[in-house]
């Protein structure tokens, strides 16, 4: 307490806001006709497993009621950035997430020569009309909003979730109405946390001058070896190489095999902040927690990777390596689908991210010593050390499976969902990298491993 200010932050705030969001819910669900409403564990949004009466009635009731109690406050929920202004309407707010244009579209009919622009958390609305509507078109939208942020999974019977941008704004309100009941507060002040943009930026400046750094240090100090007795030899054709690359078949199951393998890999990647918030019930700090058995599991594996290399040609080590991973990726669907707690669910993930480590670090190490074998391979034949040609392929390969990760995550995503009322697609990418690295797995199995006897 600051004098006649009184400050209330962190997780007493949390607590009281979501006590009063809850009561809210219990008694709307109760006037709907529900006999009863249990919680159900879930961080990244509100879910009610409701009982008794008709779910859908009891969710059309609440959104109406709702609809009422934020009616005042509508234009801060929905983040009215201008009023009227140049026959335009801008609305930047988290509730507008859920919202698709054919929901505007339907709800708008009344407004002629109205155009949408929706983006993520912003939209903007065009019209001629907007003065004379301003007041229609904010309801209306409020409409939309709770509408599309109050559903029912298709994951879940009987249960009702409310997105977590809608249930703060709720909870915000519901403690400013009880303040003001109170009496003796003249003004309530909300100060939201944000992230700084120029945070960013120096953090991406303090990385590129360590690169940098790093990257200088082999320039300065390592010496190429002069050979006086080397021949240069004589120039192939143009495309000569690049040919014989591809007459090359520990080169092709080597190059297939990790385009196959890395497609799913990096798919996952690309989904891994949905599944951490849909799957998880977490947040962005959840990541952090996934990758750092990932990184220490794969930092310890070093140190026996090179007594298995003796024992173990590095083609069954890749094998054992793809394995790994192949197997570890469908977890994420079980994982994503398992009626866990939060936290259990978390450790759970670390648990299987710390087993792909294991994988992972088989295939940093083993990477670079197939590929001086193929290129040994291929100088058997030819006669000449084309390494170039090789890690040059080694490197298009690498870019090709990114673009191939991106269609894989986004086509599940798009097809099959990765919001809150239905986010299979995200849990799917894990089983489809599993089956992508599961024909890395057998390919690499047809990698010759005694070439250098049988030319020998």
């Amino acid at each position: 307490m600051r004098g006649n200010t009184i400050e209330i932050k962190g997780n007493t705030l949390e607590q009281i806001r979501e006590s009063l969001l809850d009561n809210r819910i219990d008694y709307l669900l109760k006037s709907a006709g529900a006999t009863g409403a249990q919680k159900l564990p879930r961080k990244a949004f509100r879910a009610y497993q409701i009982t008794g009466g008709d779910i859908n009635e009891s969710i059309k009731y609440i959104r109406e009621k709702l609809t009422e109690f934020l009616k005042p406050y509508a234009k801060d929920v929905l983040g009215v950035q201008n009023d009227q202004t140049k026959d335009m309407l801008v609305f930047h707010s988290k509730v507008i997430e859920q919202i698709r244009i054919e929901n505007l579209t339907s709800e708008f009919k009344m407004i002629s020569e109205t155009k949408f622009k929706l983006n993520n958390d912003l939209l903007i609305i065009e019209s001629t009309e907007i003065t004379k509507d301003f007041e229609n078109i904010i309801n209306t939208l409020l409409k939309i909003a709770i509408n599309r942020n109050i559903i029912i999974p298709s994951w879940a019977e009987n249960t009702m979730v409310i997105t977590k941008p809608l249930a703060f704004e709720i909870g915000k309100i519901e403690v400013q109405e009880s303040l003001k009941q109170t009496g003796g507060v003249a003004q309530i002040k909300w100060v939201e946390e944000s992230f700084s943009p120029a945070g960013y930026r120096r953090v991406a400046f303090i990385f590129s001058i360590v690169s940098f750094i790093l990257f200088l240090l082999p320039v300065i100090f390592i010496r190429e070896r002069y050979d006086s007795e080397a021949v240069q030899s004589e120039p192939l054709p143009w495309g000569e190489g690049l040919k014989d690359a591809f007459k090359n078949l520990p080169f092709l199951i080597y190059a297939g095999a990790f385009f196959l393998f890395t497609i799913g890999f990096l798919a996952v990647q690309r989904v891994l902040p949905y599944w951490a918030e849909l799957g998880l019930d977490g947040d962005e700090s959840t990541i952090t927690f996934l990758l750092i058995p990932f990184i220490l599991v794969a930092v310890l594996s070093y140190a026996v990777i090179p007594i298995l290399a003796k024992f173990m040609h590095m083609k069954w080590l890749m094998f054992i390596a793809l394995g790994i991973i192949a197997s570890g990726m469908p977890f994420l669907y079980i994982i994503g689908k398992a009626n866990l707690e939060p936290f259990w669910k978390t450790i759970a993930g670390m648990v299987l991210f710390g087993y792909c480590g294991i994988g992972q670090a088989i295939i940093y190490v083993m990477m670079i010593p197939m590929l001086g074998d193929i290129i040994d391979y291929d100088e058997s034949f030819s006669g000449e050390r084309r390494e170039a040609v090789y890690n040059g392929l080694s490197a298009f390969i690498w870019k090709a499976s990114m673009a191939g990760s991106i269609l894989l995550a986004s086509q599940s995503m798009s097809l099959w969902g990765n919001s809150v009322e239905n986010f299979l697609g995200v849990l799917l990418v894990g089983p489809l990298a599993g089956i992508f690295g599961l024909l890395g797995m057998i390919l690499i199995a047809f990698y010759p491993s005694k070439w250098r006897e049988n030319t020998g």
